[in-house]
Parts: structure tokens; C-alpha cells; sequence
């Protein structure tokens, strides 16, 4: 069993050449967005799969 949680405005890193003193901008949308996927595979080879779009944290730890 395995889970994780995809963000939908990633932050992708470039190199790219500017002027000297010039800060480079990079745009994003600023939206907190994410998509959980939760997956198993049984010892009979099933595989299981869920997809939400909020996670909910155990409790019980």
C-alpha cells in the first residue's frame, strides 16, 4: 500500500540565462490544488487504486 499526493501548480525549476542583476519572475497560479491517489496490490496480483481530491489523515497512529 502506498499513497501520494500530486500538486496541480508545480514550481518548475529552469536554468535560464538573464541580465546580470535582473531577478528572474516565474509565474504560477497560487492555487493549493492537489490530487491524493491511494494504491495496494494484493497477494493475488488485484491491484487497487483510489483517487480524491482531499486527503484525511488517520487518527490512529
Amino acid at each position: 500500500m502506498d499513497e501520494s499526493i500530486f500538486l496541480h501548480d508545480a514550481l518548475v525549476r529552469r536554468k535560464m540565462w538573464t541580465a546580470e542583476g535582473i531577478r528572474p519572475v516565474v509565474k504560477i497560479t497560487g492555487l493549493h490544488q492537489r490530487t491524493c491517489v491511494l494504491g495496494a496490490l494484493c497477494i493475488d496480483g488485484r491491484k487497487f487504486f483510489r483517487q480524491y481530491s482531499i486527503y484525511l489523515q488517520s487518527r490512529h497512529s
